[in-house]
């Protein structure tokens, strides 16, 4: 967790989890500065409200192959949302829980 320049690199402070979000190590500009955090401490630095979701190879769904039923109820809902004037940003498999829940925003803490 961190924040990027325009090349992928990290500036300023951030925080490193790992694979099973049970540790975290301070980054300063992407080097490793003073060894492991306290979890609620790589929290506040983030200004993170939750630890972000474990996603790794094992967590997440297998792969399908095309299946044409569900092609067909993923138009379908699109359809109805655009008929119904509503917005088509919401995925028709819901929300994504690998985004980050930051403390101050709006959109994702109502």
């Amino acid at each position: 967790m961190g924040i990027f320049d325009s090349k992928l690199r990290q500036i300023g402070e951030g925080v490193r989890y790992s694979k099973d979000r049970d540790a975290a190590i301070r980054l300063i500009d992407g080097e490793i500065e003073g060894g492991a955090l306290d979890l609620e401490e790589a929290l506040r630095i983030m200004e993170l409200d939750e630890t972000p979701a474990v996603r790794s190879a094992d967590t997440l769904p297998a792969e399908t192959s095309f299946d044409p039923a569900r092609q067909k109820t993923t138009k379908a809902y699109y359809i109805y949302r655009h008929l119904s004037d509503l917005p088509w940003n919401e995925s028709a498999y819901g929300p994504s829980p690998f985004l980050p829940q930051w403390k101050d925003d709006p959109i994702m803490n109502h």
